[in-house]
């Protein structure tokens, strides 16, 4: 009670966090403990909340002098909050993209995935990656080009398509890459499914002997699909696409 007449500082305290400071207080003044380590809100002047945390001594048991620190972690704290809603919106929006983010620490070669990768890579999150983890997804015939292009040259890269494989079969991923400072950082989205419909969309128009074509009104480039040069009687390789062909 001497002590919550005599410390002003008592007055920003709630009544619950002032009852768990004189306790405190008197255990660092008996001896029987070396240092507060706290952290909770304050009442300020203006009537506003605020977080603090620090750490109370005791310098003269005698004296009964005590030596306090105290720091205001109010924005430290609403920074972390955004931060964490920041970050689950992310993995959200990465999750129906299918997709994931990965980097790459130069100096020690330290690997990082996103939740987005592990799911993609359908990899216990828990499971450290290394080199060999990576390199074992890759499919056989495009792990030379991955090698040289994301492990050797480490070039900026856009729009690599590189098949991985994983437990439920192979996937076709896109990859892009960039070197920041001493990262190399990048994405990885999985396409599996557009060229899943795009084979059977062919083999379909082979089937029903379709064919399509587009034409762009501005600059007068024309695209035909392989089943309408085979409909035309007409070599890919030798011909350009256009209405007088």
């Amino acid at each position: 009670q001497e002590l919550k007449t005599k410390i002003k500082a008592f007055d920003v305290l709630s009544d619950e966090t002032r009852a768990w400071v004189v306790e405190q207080v008197g255990l660092l003044i008996s001896g029987k403990q070396d240092q507060i380590n706290y952290e909770f809100p304050i009442n300020t002047k203006s009537g506003n909340e605020k977080l603090v945390e620090g750490y109370s001594t005791l310098l003269d048991a005698e004296a009964g002098y005590i030596l306090c620190f105290v720091t205001d972690i109010d924005e430290k704290k609403e920074t972390q909050k955004a931060l964490k809603v920041s970050e689950s919106r992310l993995k959200e929006a990465q999750k129906m993209a299918k997709m994931g983010s990965w980097g790459v620490e130069l100096d020690t070669g330290r690997i990082e995935w996103s939740s987005g990768m592990y799911e993609i890579m359908e990899i216990d999150e828990n499971r450290k990656v290394d080199k060999e983890l990576v390199l074992s997804l890759i499919h056989p015939e495009d792990r030379d080009l991955f090698v040289k292009t994301l492990m050797v040259d480490r070039k900026d890269i856009n729009g690599l398509e590189i098949r991985h494989v994983t437990k439920s079969g192979t996937k076709h991923m896109i990859i892009n890459a960039a070197t920041a400072e001493n990262r190399y950082h990048g994405t990885v989205l999985d396409i599996s499914e557009s060229v899943f419909f795009d084979q059977h969309l062919q083999f379909a128009q082979e089937v029903a002997k379709l064919g399509w074509w587009e034409s762009n009104l501005i600059t007068g480039e024309d695209v035909w699909s392989d089943s309408l040069y085979d409909i035309l009687g007409l070599d890919k390789e030798h011909t350009t696409p256009s209405f007088e062909a």
